[in-house]
Parts: structure tokens; C-alpha cells; sequence
């Protein structure tokens, strides 16, 4: 039986299809609104928020690395990680509020700015290593 959790290819898969869903339910919500979120507003994060912010902007550092000393599985490692705080991040606070109804009453867009780019993180390293994510729960 294959494992959702820990550092497997599931459960990055799963973050990946987490991440889609997130972002096709706002844009069920209002079509259009996703290409208008351009900017993050400090005052809208936590700093469950910051520490995955901090992880993204690493990217970059894993990518030179992987790539200087020729080793895949520092991106395995920094996929895994991002995961991680992704899904902590995600089970601690809310971009999307919905009411008694299940319909959107509110989005913080700064965190689904945060997910817009773990989402492409995640896609990235996937290629990079040759995989296929898992788009949809």
C-alpha cells in the first residue's frame, strides 16, 4: 500500500492536487479574480505564513545546488519539506472562508499568492525529476 504521508511521491502529489483544488475553487468563485492578485499584504499573515514564505524563497538555492553538485535528491528533500509546511500551513489557517452554505465569503489572496507558489514549486521539481503529479483529490 502506497503512504500519504512522510516523503513519498503521494504525499507531495497530494500538495500538488491540494494546491489546484484550492486555486479552481477561487476561480469557480469569481471568475477573473485569480490574474488580479498581484501583490501579498503583510497584515492579512500569520507567521505559520512567514515560515512557508521563508521555504519557497530557498528554491532557487536547492535548484544551484542540485545542479552544482549533481544530486537529485536535495530536490526530493526541499519537495518534501515544502510539502510539509504546505500542509501544515493549510491545516492551521484558511485562505478560503465559507459560510453555513458552503459558498465563499472571503479569500485571503496573500495566502493564495503563498499556495499559487508552492503549487509551481512542487510542478517544477516534478519535471525536473521526471514525474507526473496527481492534479486533482
Amino acid at each position: 500500500m502506497m503512504q500519504s504521508t512522510g516523503n513519498t511521491y503521494t504525499y507531495i502529489s497530494y500538495s500538488i492536487a491540494r494546491c489546484n483544488k484550492i486555486i479552481s475553487n477561487i476561480d469557480e468563485f469569481d471568475n477573473g479574480l485569480l490574474p488580479s492578485i498581484q501583490s501579498i499584504n503583510k497584515e492579512e499573515l500569520q507567521s505559520i505564513d512567514y515560515t512557508l514564505l521563508r521555504k519557497i524563497c530557498h528554491f532557487t538555492e536547492i535548484l544551484e545546488l542540485t545542479d552544482t553538485q549533481k544530486m537529485p535528491h536535495y530536490l526530493c528533500e526541499y519537495a518534501h519539506e515544502l510539502a510539509y509546511l504546505f500542509n501544515d500551513n493549510y491545516t492551521n489557517t484558511r485562505c478560503i472562508e465559507y459560510n453555513k452554505d458552503n459558498e465563499i465569503i472571503s479569500i485571503n489572496c496573500s495566502r493564495v499568492i503563498i499556495y499559487m507558489f508552492v503549487n509551481k514549486s512542487l510542478k517544477t521539481i516534478f519535471k525536473l525529476l521526471s514525474l507526473s503529479p496527481v492534479d486533482t483529490l
